[in-house]
């Protein structure tokens, strides 16, 4: 549980409910994993160790609050005081819990902004850029990425405790989540919005790895390996969703699943690239633009 004590607390409170035994306390992250939403979300009903307070301007209430909740509410305080960014700011919390929560640059929402095929998607990071008056750039109508600003929003969001960390040096800021902010993060959505952000996951590393490496089959790329572990977490959050619905298993997404197969064969990652191709491969056509990389190392397109 990363040693946030209200977790540990709310953990310890679902273990004694639930009458754990000891000899199975071990078990507790495997029983965390199945059970994370009904563990975050238990309230004691007979004794709580914090506080309540305000909330949506309601009377005062005396009752337990759970991990959720504390979020929830740092969470309001946020949008609340950035009233006209409130719907940027969640999807921007949001979006960061489908990645590696370790470490997430941003260089990954720079490339995305810049990316011309993503700049319908990307709209809503115009927090974060200049005015397309102040950008005074011809190339950029809709503004220029502003360092500042993401630093800035960063700080707020670390002030309130829904970052763990954040830093910043000569390639930018980089912040991390909570493993239990990031479980929050996506368990607080509905299922028609988790996809739509585990696809968005996608594009965003995506545009990066294209940006770095170019986009052509030269042999001469430089592999953008440091995104592998945010291709990674991407794959797993798609891997639990219903299996009809993961990327590739549908026609519009894909020429995303067949770009992270051929990112995958780029890092020697050949089984995790086969993987996903098989799912492309199973649902009609798409195009196999880059299909020789993949079948020079012995992954079949059926």
């Amino acid at each position: 549980l990363g040693g946030l004590p209200l977790a540990i607390d709310q953990a310890a409170a679902y273990i004694a409910y639930k009458r754990i035994p000891s000899r199975r306390l071990k078990e507790f992250l495997d029983i965390y994993e199945l059970q994370r939403k009904k563990i975050l979300m238990y309230t004691p009903t007979r004794f709580w160790e914090y506080n309540s307070m305000q909330i949506h301007e309601k009377e005062d209430q005396s009752k337990a609050i759970n991990a959720f909740t504390t979020w929830e509410m740092s969470l309001e305080q946020l949008i609340t005081a950035n009233a006209s960014e409130k719907n940027e700011l969640t999807h921007f919390l949001t979006l960061s819990a489908y990645f590696n929560p370790a470490r997430i640059e941003e260089s990954l929402f720079s490339k995305y902004w810049n990316y011309d095929n993503y700049q319908e998607r990307s709209a809503w990071l115009h927090i974060v850029s200049t005015t397309p008056e102040s950008a005074n750039t011809p190339s950029k109508p809709r503004g220029a990425w502003d360092n500042d600003k993401f630093w800035e929003m960063l700080v707020k969001m670390h002030e309130l405790s829904l970052l763990q960390n954040i830093g910043n040096d000569d390639e930018g800021a980089a912040f991390s989540l909570h493993p239990l902010v990031r479980d929050w993060l996506q368990i607080r959505e509905q299922s028609a919005k988790n996809q739509r952000h585990i696809l968005e996951s996608f594009l965003v590393v995506l545009s990066s790895a294209r940006i770095r490496s170019g986009n052509d089959d030269s042999g001469d790329r430089r592999l953008p390996t440091e995104l592998l572990p945010h291709v990674d977490a991407c794959v797993s959050n798609d891997e639990h969703t219903p299996e009809d619905r993961q990327i590739g298993r549908e026609e519009a997404s894909h020429n995303v699943a067949y770009d992270i197969a051929v990112f995958y064969s780029d890092c020697g990652r050949y089984d995790s690239a086969e993987k996903i191709i098989r799912r492309v491969t199973d649902y009609g056509d798409v195009d196999m633009s880059g299909g020789k990389k993949i079948q020079e190392h012995g992954i079949q397109q059926d």
